[in-house]
């Protein structure tokens, strides 16, 4: 577990690293000291994956919070407020115990009420079981668990359930043609409950669901014995290779399957598909022979969608400069769940109770239109509607680039 205290400052540097004096007079032999004010601290604490089974989401949260940070601090000090955010900040290893050691250090040791992260519904599910839940709020822009929708437990999550990416998947699935499914998935609680719930939104349209298999991520064995028995499922099914399909839940690891598809004269012509852990996943991209068959393969899997606005154009830009790689759906919502943490620390005032700090947050959510759109959430906390974005992968200029290529809104699916 690595922790961090990253303090964010904007000071001119005649304030930050010197005292002004100012003479009175030549006949005043006192002078005047001028020290600079002492800023007034919001204190966020970033729970977030820089190691483990999702790296490439630590990259687009800890970018866009730095971004967020370095725009909400330039905002107080346009404003003449005197208040700095500064960031308690650790590597959860993508792992259910180093989120919770993160957790009860910043909450036990330094008084921090407010969390952005954990990522993974695994993490933030371990976090919600802590006892010193009670004192602190949790922010999470990617945990899209149903287990997890729970009314007053202290966790919000700023994107839809994974009910909601159930459907999007078996519809767009059932419009490609695909009448047999079968699941492979990450041995997690995400893993296992959208697995589920993908299953059970096809067998809803009349598919034929065939089961699931869970794989330990990076064993070659185990992924292995995962595409035996997606093999050994599909035998004797009275339907086409192209009427079936394989969907992946899993994260970046998952993209392993692909180079062993293409070389079998059955899994390379089933359709491919995956969830929100590989759709845009920058760390997939430097992997050139997983992308060149996942090109030749088909495959697609949906992201939470956000629409492209002049504001997310420029943090696009700004993104790209700062990291080399376009942000994802989680960057963005990483970055509006920033500045609603800060704005409900900064209006509940200093000292306020959990109470009064989940009702600021609450009302700054109810009023917040950010760079994912309106922030309404339901009653469990969760944002309560949107869209999904489909992506595959093409090659461009000698580069593998993410494409989008559908929307699903409400069983309503749009070609891009």
């Amino acid at each position: 577990m690595k922790l961090h205290r990253l303090v964010l400052v904007l000071l001119c540097c005649s304030l930050a690293f010197s005292v002004l004096f100012v003479a009175c007079s030549d006949d005043d032999d006192d002078d005047d000291v001028v020290t600079p004010t002492e800023k007034t601290e919001i204190a966020i604490g970033v729970l977030s994956p820089e190691s483990g089974a999702y790296p490439s989401g630590g990259v687009m949260m800890n970018t866009a919070v730095e971004l967020a940070v370095e725009d909400l601090n330039q905002a107080f000090e346009d404003d003449g407020e005197n208040y700095e955010v500064v960031l308690y900040s650790g590597d959860t290893e993508t792992t259910a115990d180093g989120a919770s050691a993160l957790f009860r250090t910043f909450v036990n040791n330094f008084d921090v009420d407010i969390f952005l992260g954990p990522m993974t519904s695994t993490e933030v599910e371990a976090v919600a079981g802590e006892d010193c839940i009670s004192d602190a709020l949790v922010l999470s822009p990617s945990s899209t668990s149903p287990t997890m929708a729970l009314p007053d437990d202290n966790i919000y999550r700023l994107v839809t359930g994974d009910n909601m990416m159930a459907d999007a998947l078996a519809d767009v699935m059932w419009e490609n043609g695909v009448r047999v499914l079968y699941n492979i998935y990450a041995p997690d609680s995400w893993g296992d409950s959208l697995s589920q719930l993908v299953g059970a939104a096809f067998e809803a349209k009349g598919g034929d669901y065939l089961g699931r298999i869970y794989y330990m991520p990076y064993r070659s064995t185990s992924i292995a014995e995962a595409v035996d028995s997606a093999k050994a499922a599909f035998s004797g099914v009275n339907a086409t290779p192209e009427q079936c399909a394989i969907q992946l839940t899993c994260f970046e690891d998952g993209a392993a399957f692909f180079p062993i598809a293409v070389e079998d004269d059955f899994l390379s012509q089933v359709q491919w598909y995956g969830s929100d852990g590989l759709a845009l996943n920058s760390n997939v991209l430097e992997w050139a022979e997983a992308c060149s068959c996942a090109i030749e393969l088909g495959f697609m899997a949906p992201l939470y969608g956000v629409t492209e606005t002049t504001e997310t154009a420029a943090f696009t830009d700004r993104f790209i400069e700062a990291v080399g790689v376009e942000p994802d759906a989680y960057a963005m919502l990483s970055y509006d769940a920033m500045c609603m943490a800060v704005h409900a620390k900064f209006n509940a005032g200093e000292d306020a109770s959990i109470s009064t700090l989940r009702t600021a947050l609450e009302t700054e959510a109810a009023s917040m239109n950010g760079l994912t759109g309106a922030m309404t959430l339901d009653a469990n906390g969760d944002r309560d509607s949107g869209a999904y974005f489909f992506w595959t992968l093409v090659e461009e200029g000698g580069e593998y680039v993410w494409q989008h290529t559908c929307t699903y809104n409400d069983g309503t699916i749009t070609e891009e």
